[in-house]
């Protein structure tokens, strides 16, 4: 069976919201790709960005309006260490190691804001961040995505980026460090699980 076909099932999180008949515009225009391209379709990931609904192919996904054959989710879905962050660029990489295309439509189907909003006094403005409990999990199953191969090296490093540069405009340059030296340090060692949040307060 295919995506369109049964049975797929639409990863919604409480953060999330539909646009209206956003699965049905998808499935619209996946239903328009090759049959034999279709077939192969793994997941489709709802863009909550704009653009002019064309389909690419999306390498790393995050599960939030993302549709799944549910076949594939029940082989690839979802990795346990990898709770609080990271495990849909890992279901994104092993739905391709299976021979399934990852798409995307290009258009805005969800609304979905990624991390919260807190106001930088540096920048004095609202941005959105992740407090250093989070980055903690960011670094760690990252890290452990690349040595893996399934996270590529710029993808990695503008996440560390991305995220730490936001700790540091609004925490300082302390509560950057913990999360970041014990998240490659976990990861390279293999020790996984859960940390409170406590320990980078």
């Amino acid at each position: 069976m295919g995506l369109i076909g049964c049975c797929s099932l639409m990863m919604i999180l409480d953060d999330t919201v539909l646009m209206s008949n956003a699965v049905g515009n998808a499935l619209g225009l996946i239903g328009n790709l090759p049959r034999f391209v279709l077939d192969r379709v793994g997941a489709v990931l709802l863009s909550f960005a704009g653009g002019d609904c064309s389909i690419g192919e999306v390498r790393y996904g995050v599960f939030s309006g993302t549709l799944i054959r549910a076949d594939i989710a029940a082989r690839v879905c979802c990795r346990d260490d990898f709770f609080l962050d990271q495990a849909d660029h890992d279901m994104y990489s092993r739905i391709r190691e299976l021979g399934y295309f990852t798409l995307s439509v290009n258009c805005r189907l969800v609304d979905h804001r990624l991390g919260t909003v807190r106001w930088s006094k540096i920048l004095h403005k609202l941005i959105n961040y992740e407090p250093p409990w989070r980055y903690y999990y960011i670094v760690r199953n990252s890290t452990i995505l690349l040595i893996e191969g399934r996270m590529d090296f710029t993808i990695y490093r503008r996440q560390l980026i991305d995220w730490g540069i936001r700790i540091l405009l609004v925490d300082g340059p302390w509560k950057l460090i913990k999360p970041l030296g014990l998240g490659v340090i976990h990861a390279l060692l293999d020790e996984l699980g859960y940390v409170e949040p406590r320990v980078f307060a």
